[in-house]
């Protein structure tokens, strides 16, 4: 039986006197693989932030299993990371080493041999040295899943992870996604649901509140309330089984 790791309860939260999120309720368990969907200013971002405690809530209260507060990931949207900033790849992925406790002090062999390693198993490890403005698009999307795992998160955050990549550079992610998932749990904030089709377990909708569903239960219906349109998925040659209902 999988134990839970993260239990949101009764949290509201918003901008300028403004309620975003209200009353929100969300269990994630172990290796659980969570698809986060909803319209622009619906939420999405401010439930991570809410959770990574980039922010703290209004109301209500986020706990976690013992040890996993410490243990998040988080990989941003790629459209907000800045390519031109000066580092080199390993250099990028150490920086995910850094926290609290160890601010002000030298890498240690320990921090060198997990990124080395985690260059490697993400097809990395060649451009070590190289500056990350050199890269191609998903060669940075894999240097930010790097930087995010490079910390052994028990959960790791992705933000509109498929966008501004190309299909070749999405298959890879997913693929990649599905290998983390046998010990992580996966929580995706996307617009574009179909490309986790096969692989996603639950669907946490929100705009403004939040509506759980198991797999296979969400319909065009449920999508219709919560984008307040009506609703088309597209699967782009990519099987799926997204809708109970077509």
């Amino acid at each position: 039986m999988t134990q839970k790791i993260v239990e949101i309860r009764n949290v509201t939260f918003g901008y300028n006197k403004h309620p975003v999120l209200e009353n929100i309720n969300l269990d994630i368990f172990e290796r659980d693989y969570i698809l986060i969907m909803g319209p622009n200013g619906g939420g999405k971002s401010t439930l991570l932030k809410l959770i990574m405690g980039i922010i703290q809530p209004w109301k209500g209260s986020i706990t976690f299993g013992k040890g996993i507060g410490d243990r998040l990931g988080y990989v941003p949207q790629f459209s907000e990371f800045n390519r031109n900033f000066p580092i080199s790849v390993l250099e990028m992925v150490l920086s995910g080493r850094i926290h609290s406790g160890n601010f002000l002090k030298r890498r240690t062999k320990s921090d060198l041999e997990r990124a080395q390693d985690i260059l490697e198993k993400l097809d990395l490890a060649d451009e070590r040295d190289a500056n990350i403005n050199n890269l191609s698009g998903g060669q940075i999307q894999r240097l930010l899943i790097a930087r995010a795992l490079v910390a052994d998160p028990a959960v790791l955050f992705l933000d509109e992870p498929t966008t501004s990549i190309d299909l070749s550079s999405q298959s890879g992610l997913l693929d990649l996604l599905k290998e983390l998932n046998r010990t992580t749990a996966i929580i995706v904030v996307t617009h574009d649901p179909t490309p986790f089709a096969q692989a996603y377990n639950h669907v946490a909708c929100i705009n403004r509140n939040l509506h759980y569903h198991e797999r296979g239960e969400l319909n065009a219906g449920h999508l219709e309330s919560i984008y307040g349109c009506p609703v088309q998925l597209l699967g782009h040659g990519i099987p799926h089984t997204f809708l109970n209902q077509h």
